[in-house]
């Protein structure tokens, strides 16, 4: 079994395979996020520079096993090779259940790695990070160490559990 989401209303949709037709209004594109999937996200601007100022955020869809990766790739937006220049930031992250790895009590786990270069690194700022299928409010969210306010949403409008910092 697949499990996607609903972008605009995060409802959770299992999916056994196979081909399918979506209703596509004027107006509204059918988005979905695969179960599994960390993907990077980030308010527009008119331009490099002033699109590095956004915050930029995450959208964690757990899969059927509590499970989910990414990657994100960040450069100062100017230089032609970046990479070979190692002006550039590139983040992976994973998201892991804990009780699979400890046996312990339930907690999800997001691990990030990162390679290239600190200054970029350290220039950019996370905005927000929302997590799909979550499946009962977490008692704390805790970042570097630091409990930090969180939103939780049980689904009361049509939705799936979702849990915001």
């Amino acid at each position: 079994m697949i499990l996607r989401y609903n972008y605009y209303t995060s409802v959770e949709e299992s999916v056994h395979g196979g081909e399918e037709t979506f209703a596509a209004p004027l107006g509204k594109i059918p988005i979905h996020v695969r179960g599994g999937n960390v993907i990077p996200t980030q308010n527009p601007a008119s331009n490099t520079v002033a699109s590095r100022k956004n915050p930029f955020g995450l959208i964690i869809a757990l899969d059927d096993s509590d499970k989910a990766s990414g990657e994100l790739y960040w450069d100062e937006g100017d230089s032609l090779e970046p990479i070979v220049t190692g002006q550039y930031a590139l983040f992976q992250f994973y998201v892991q259940n804990a009780r699979q790895v400890l046996a312990v009590s339930r907690q999800n786990k997001l691990t990030t790695t990162a390679e290239g270069s600190q200054s970029i690194a350290s220039g950019m700022t996370m905005g927000s990070l929302t997590i799909l299928g979550v499946t009962s409010a977490p008692g704390s969210v805790r970042v570097n160490g630091n409990n930090v306010n969180f939103a939780y949403s049980n689904g009361v409008s049509g939705g799936n559990d979702v849990m915001e910092a």
